[in-house]
């Protein structure tokens, strides 16, 4: 049955969504270094898909872990990293918690966004840095596009 409020909620979201960019998988270490459009395009493109239906309070919480982990990682040994690294793999564990469809707290493609990221990284410490670069790129990309607290 058609929606008898045309500029109204379903429709709304299902433009949203009809306009959020093709995403391809993620790459976060190529032929020898970091995508040449990885802190551009492609972090304005999930960006663009996470859209502005998250509050900016969560997240920063998201992107704290990340560079707290960040800050490890770099002053740590190659041991120390391997340790370091188990804990990239919670950040699957916090997003699927505040996903919880009975409670979201984040929008689905942020979950998508973060476990596209963590499987991508493959324990290996240049790709972890070049996450951590890529999820600053598209943070500034999301309060570009006017995430705020709600």
């Amino acid at each position: 049955m058609p929606n008898p409020y045309p500029g109204s909620g379903q429709n709304q979201r299902q433009n949203s969504q009809s306009r959020a960019p093709q995403l391809s998988k993620l790459v976060f270490f190529k032929d020898g270094a970091m995508p040449p459009d990885l802190l551009s395009k492609q972090a304005e493109d999930w960006a663009k898909k996470i859209g502005t239906n998250m509050t900016s309070s969560q997240l920063r919480k998201f992107y704290g872990d990340v560079k707290t982990l960040e800050r490890k990682v770099l002053t740590s040994t190659e041991d120390q990293f391997k340790q370091h690294i188990a804990l990239v793999g919670m950040l699957k564990a916090k997003v699927a918690y505040a996903s919880n469809p009975k409670k979201a707290k984040i929008p689905r493609d942020f979950k998508d966004f973060i476990d596209q990221s963590v499987d991508a990284i493959e324990n290996d410490r240049t790709k972890f840095l070049n996450f951590c670069k890529f999820f600053e790129a598209v943070v500034g990309y999301l309060y570009g596009l006017g995430i705020a607290d709600k």
